[in-house]
């Protein structure tokens, strides 16, 4: 009866040890199939620019700036807090320089007793100061080169549109790989390969995890 609901994707065939096992129809595998290349079609610009950029960023290639901006303030109250530090940081920003049409400072941010950042896609900024009294702070603003924008698509720091994008490909990504793996396991010709070449990766990670 559940055969029948499911037009059989799946039928039990007998191994030679008396047991069941579940059998993939050439209609379910053509299916897998076709799913499988459309995907990896699909998304074969996200696979190149991913492996792009994680192989280059792990060679330490980070990219740069296209300007950087330094500008010291002196005599004025250190801010301790986000919110304080940000009204501060704007109002200087505009104060020094005309061109900075910044209106809002990004979500993403990070503090420590000495400095204030705030990093986005197309540009970041900072307030920093040494442990020495007296000494001025410094504002950094720095606007993005295209390659460290593209490594910020890489980590997801690119925007609502690219995080949402990178979200779905990971997902069919994991689907074209179990697919893919299901594929292999169900055929006696790779069935082998395909066994040996998930138990070696996966211990390979085990082992580089333990070792590190």
């Amino acid at each position: 009866m559940i055969g029948i609901l499911i037009h059989k994707p799946l039928e039990c065939a007998v191994s030679p040890n008396n047991r069941y096992r579940m059998k993939i129809t050439p209609k379910l595998r053509q299916s897998w199939m076709q799913w499988h290349a459309y995907i990896g079609c699909f998304f074969l610009p996200f696979i190149v620019l991913f492996s792009i950029t994680g192989t280059l960023y792990l060679l330490d290639v980070k990219g740069n700036n296209s300007e950087v901006l330094h500008f010291s303030i002196t005599g004025e109250a250190w801010p301790e807090d986000q919110a304080s530090a940000q009204t501060f940081v704007l109002q200087q920003l505009h104060e020094k320089d005309s061109t900075i049409e910044v209106t809002s400072l990004p979500d993403n941010y990070f503090s420590s007793a000495s400095r204030h950042s705030w990093f986005a896609y197309h540009y970041s900024t900072a307030l920093s100061k040494t442990n020495k009294p007296n000494e001025p702070f410094t504002i950094e603003f720095n606007r993005h080169g295209l390659w460290k924008k593209i490594l910020y698509i890489h980590f997801g720091l690119a925007g609502p549109i690219f995080k949402t994008l990178g979200i779905i490909f990971g997902l069919c990504l994991l689907f074209s790989a179990i697919s893919g793996l299901l594929l292999l396991l169900s055929s006696p010709r790779y069935k082998t390969m395909a066994t040996v070449g998930i138990a070696s990766s996966s211990l390979i990670l085990l082992l580089a995890y333990l070792i590190s």
